[in-house]
């Protein structure tokens, strides 16, 4: 009757695991058990980003919206109505003189749209995606993750 001990295949694999060939033994195990890692790491990542982007993207698109909305609440109220006359159509109510001044660059003034226009808002959407830190970056390039390809916050309208 043959032991295991007397296989030269069994003596082989004993060797290379203990003795001075074991380090690359070692690493080996270790090589597989990062691959093995590595792509589900990947994934995971890719996930927590494209969700981190579109977050602060939908942050942006809900703020344009929030500032629409208060600008048509604005323009549906009295004194939104009364702003509008007079701005646009130059008219006033009675007892109230209109006044023209000249002079003065509306670009000068303070008072900004607030909520901007949608080309703003998608170049702020885009530099959200754009945006990142040093590390963020280092680990973009070891996973290799090329952004969010398409999956944008868009607005239908509906």
């Amino acid at each position: 009757m043959r032991y295991a001990a007397d296989n030269r295949a069994v003596q082989a694999v004993y060797q290379f695991t203990t003795g001075p060939a074991r380090y690359a033994f070692y690493g080996l195990i270790a090589l597989a058990v990062a691959i093995s890692v590595y792509f589900p790491v990947r994934d995971l990542y890719a996930a927590y980003r494209t969700g981190d982007i579109l977050e602060r993207q939908l942050e942006v698109r809900n703020d344009y919206n929030k500032g629409l909305e208060d600008d048509v609440n604005h323009l549906l109220s009295t004194e939104g109505i009364e702003d509008i006359a007079r701005e646009d159509l130059g008219l006033v109510l009675p007892g109230e003189h209109a006044v023209t001044v000249t002079g003065i660059d509306p670009e000068d003034t303070d008072e900004k749209d607030a909520t901007g226009t949608s080309s703003e808002v998608e170049q702020a959407e885009q530099a959200a995606a754009e945006e990142a830190p040093w590390y963020i970056k280092l680990l973009d390039a070891v996973f290799f993750y090329q952004g969010v390809e398409g999956q944008t916050v868009a607005s239908t309208g509906d």
